[in-house]
């Protein structure tokens, strides 16, 4: 297992690598796994191939915390996901969510500002899917994590794409230590982020977060849960690592 000082470097190449794949675009293509390299310990991005199911087994099978919501508030808002693609975004919701700290509805909030929940999302920039990743920054990704997938088969999985999404949301925020402007910086790139905070210019950048703080108030009050941006916010299942900024 690498040792904290290995994480670290490695970390630190897969900004640099990330960085130059999206020179000179609107949307810096996701870090996401920076989150995953650095953890103490791996953290699956598949789950192993499930056992026959009978009735009985299907009966004990234990679902993710807040499971249950996710899958509520997905049949309303997407029912045009489908049963097995909900599933699917359920379960890596709710375990990403868990990892990173956040409320699941938070992800989701983020996923309807970005692609409407529209799988086949196209951005003017070449993002795709439901979080809005370039696919060959999904690929660049996946190849780091070890998974060895073509480009096209990394990008037709939204599962993972939205996996790899949260973790790109927590590593940017533990670079910017804050919330909105790690929110900011998913839409617009850590670079121009960092950039406008150090000029005093971030006033363009901030309906982005609120246009996300204003799904997140939806989707809990629909729910009758409060709307309180500070429940965005959970404490972590894990530890999160020091991250240096740029």
């Amino acid at each position: 297992m690498p040792t904290p000082s290995t994480r670290q470097r490695w970390a630190e190449g897969l900004f640099r690598g990330l960085h130059a794949l999206g020179a000179g675009c609107g949307k810096l293509p996701l870090v996401a796994g920076v989150a995953l390299v650095l953890s103490a310990r791996a953290v699956p991005l598949f789950t192993p191939p499930e056992a026959p199911r009978t009735a009985e087994s299907s009966r004990f099978e234990a679902a993710p915390p807040d499971a249950a919501l996710i899958d509520a508030v997905l049949a309303k808002r997407a029912p045009e996901l489908g049963l097995t693609l909900r599933r699917q975004l359920v379960h890596a919701i709710a375990e990403e969510a868990g990892k990173a700290g956040y409320d699941p509805l938070l992800i989701l909030a983020l996923i309807d500002v970005e692609s409407d929940f529209t799988e086949e999302a196209i951005s003017d920039k070449g993002a795709r899917g439901l979080m809005q990743i370039k696919p060959s920054t999904l690929h660049f990704l996946a190849e780091k994590e070890g998974l060895r997938l073509s480009r096209e088969e990394v990008a037709a999985d939204p599962a993972l794409g939205v996996r790899l999404g949260i973790r790109y949301l927590r590593t940017l925020h533990d670079r910017f230590g804050d919330l909105d402007l790690a929110l900011m910086a998913y839409n617009a790139g850590p670079t121009r982020i960092w950039l406008a905070k150090k000029a005093g210019e971030l006033d363009t950048f901030r309906r982005y977060p609120r246009a996300v703080r204003r799904d997140f108030r939806r989707f809990r009050e629909g729910e009758g849960l409060g709307g309180d941006w500070a429940m965005a916010q959970r404490e972590s299942e894990e530890p999160s690592p020091e991250v240096k900024g740029p």
